[in-house]
């Protein structure tokens, strides 16, 4: 049964390469805050827009695509920094109160699910990198214990508690591509107030 429900959909951000996981990434001992993550970030086909509240330790992110066919597409995320022995991670998840243009039918089978990015922000430029479901199915068809899981039709859904979570990723984040070649958004500068 929970295997069939998984599969019916995972919300779009998660479809398009990415690990989801039914549970978030952050603990409260874990949890960061980066005042420099505040901003505009671009790159050829994106734009990443940050919000960030400091008391909560949270950050609202817009993330703007450009296809060439359906035109611009807004993502809106619930965005938490995480760090794990000096690295940095955002764990991002889909806002609830975000409307899909779809029917009642459909819409009940989403499931929302957080996704893992490393993330350094390095000389003006923040540097994402998301984890590889390719490297991560090949660990679990070699070990299916390493980490708690669901197979579905088309992918690995992690349902690993968040402690399970972080001892995973530490151990594996210096494997070769268990997160994929970094994508570099340049940070824009505030244009100045029209006078």
């Amino acid at each position: 049964m929970k295997t069939r429900i998984l599969g019916f959909a995972i919300v779009a951000a998660c479809l398009v390469g990415c690990v989801p996981s039914l549970h978030e990434l952050y603990t409260e001992d874990t949890l960061a805050y980066d005042p420099a993550l505040v901003a505009t970030w671009e790159e050829k086909d994106a734009t990443w827009v940050f919000k960030g509240d400091p008391n909560s330790k949270s950050y609202e992110l817009l993330i703007v695509e450009q296809d060439e066919k359906r035109g611009r597409l807004e993502n809106q995320m619930e965005a938490r920094l995480v760090e794990l022995d000096g690295k940095r991670y955002l764990d991002l998840f889909p806002r609830k109160d975000v409307k899909l243009n779809v029917g009642n039918w459909f819409s009940t089978s989403l499931l929302r699910a957080h996704i893992f990015i490393k993330t350094e922000i390095r000389e003006g430029k923040l540097l994402v990198a998301i984890m590889s479901p390719d490297i991560v199915e090949k660990m679990l068809e070699k070990d299916p214990t390493i980490i708690k899981h669901e197979k579905t039709e088309d992918r690995v859904v992690l349902t690993a508690s968040p402690k399970e979570l972080q001892e995973f990723i530490k151990k594996n984040t210096g494997v070769k591509d268990f997160f994929g070649e970094p994508t570099e958004l340049k940070r824009q500068e505030a244009k100045p107030a029209a006078k």
